[in-house]
């Protein structure tokens, strides 16, 4: 069976498309994934978001997506109105430990991911995934905040730095927090679903938010299959450093790390 590196090269190749990655050297990294609850999502829509990270981890995570032999400590936030750590720092070494922390991705399991609607307060979530990064004994060598989302901010309180609690200061704020995240040495990644952030308002805003936290954003147009495909390629992304060089690159590993896992689970 081809690795994934090779199936990748394969689908960038064929593509005639280029993209480069650092050396695979092992690293250290910290991964803080961050979750909305907010009541736009809806209960159906947030349990196949949950679902969509559960499947992942559990798919041969190390071998399908940490490729250098990585040291990984990862944690998951759920936020709306209020931001809870629903997982502590965990670390993964292998398959078989990234499966049981995917088991964590259900409210049976851990009840703070129980769904309570509520509105979308990006930068508290930002700002306390900061401080936890900042603040525990991990010595890393990547901080990456990983934050899937279907709205606009549109809460700030208690992390408003200094701005208005509406819908355009809320905004702010989360940039800010982005900012305060890079300038602490933490990169912020983030992914877009639905109609609200595909639009030239919500791009606009993820684009101004990555920014400040020196990171990147994709778009996913639901949380159904299109979620998980571009939720699996923006963890390769980061966790391996891939730089994208052209527009069309992220979708092609999308569809090459969709159909590869597809052939793992048949096979299986």
């Amino acid at each position: 069976m081809k690795t994934l590196k090779t199936a990748l090269k394969g689908i960038a190749t064929a593509a005639a498309i280029s993209f480069s990655a650092a050396p695979a050297n092992a690293a250290v990294i910290e991964l803080a994934l961050i979750i909305d609850g907010s009541g736009s999502i809806g209960s159906t829509a947030y349990n196949q978001q949950l679902e969509a990270y559960k499947n992942i981890f559990a798919d041969d995570f190390f071998t399908n997506i940490v490729t250098t032999g990585d040291e990984l400590h990862v944690s998951a936030w759920k936020f709306s109105t209020n931001v809870t750590q629903a997982i502590g720092w965990t670390q993964l070494s292998n398959d078989a430990e990234a499966a049981s922390f995917g088991d964590l991705f259900d409210a049976s399991n851990t009840p703070a991911f129980t769904y309570t609607e509520g509105t979308t307060n990006t930068s508290t979530a930002t700002y306390n995934a900061t401080l936890s990064i900042l603040n525990n004994s991990i010595d890393s060598d990547k901080a990456i905040i990983d934050i899937s989302t279907d709205g606009e901010p549109f809460r700030c309180q208690p992390q408003c730095f200094g701005n208005s609690q509406d819908s355009t200061g809320s905004k702010l704020a989360s940039i800010e927090a982005a900012t305060f995240a890079a300038n602490n040495d933490v990169q912020v990644n983030a992914i877009g679903v639905g109609s609200a952030l595909n639009s030239p308002s919500g791009q606009s805003f993820l684009e101004d938010y990555t920014t400040a936290g020196g990171g990147f954003y994709v778009l996913a147009s639901n949380f159904g299959v299109d979620f998980e495909a571009a939720l699996r390629t923006k963890l390769f992304r980061e966790i391996n450093d891939v730089e994208v060089s052209e527009p069309g690159t992220l979708a092609l590993f999308a569809i090459g790390l969709a159909g590869l896992a597809a052939t793992r689970r048949k096979k299986a």
